[in-house]
């Protein structure tokens, strides 16, 4: 069987002279206001606090199928789990609120939980 390569055309695309400047576009929103916007609430010194890389770690001593973590960081984190030899496990997050989260492992852990 012999096998041939698609044949591949090349194009050639020719750069004309710029046109004339557009209208300036409105101002866009504000980070606060795109914050609001997520669902959050707040004033902006609250905005500014969440800014500020606050992090949760949760220590699940007891093995369990789902982990109940309640962290009171005020915004929906991120969420890197590991049982307890230090090797990352990854289990269903469910975000109850802005304070606290569940984790369902397919098997009974112990281990951190790092919320950032």
């Amino acid at each position: 069987m012999v096998r041939t390569r698609p044949v591949v055309q090349s194009q050639v695309v020719t750069v004309g002279s710029r046109g004339p400047r557009g209208l300036p576009g409105g101002d866009g929103k504000s980070a606060y206001e795109l914050w609001l916007d997520e669902g959050n609430e707040g004033s902006l010194e609250d905005f500014f606090a969440s800014l500020t890389g606050q992090a949760y770690t949760h220590d699940q001593m007891i093995p369990d199928l789902v982990w109940n973590i309640t962290h009171n960081l005020g915004f929906f984190p991120n969420v890197m789990t590991f049982n307890s030899a230090g090797t990352q496990i990854i289990g269903d997050v469910q975000h109850i609120d802005k304070n606290s989260i569940t984790i369902t492992f397919s098997h009974s852990s112990a281990g951190m939980a790092y919320l950032s």
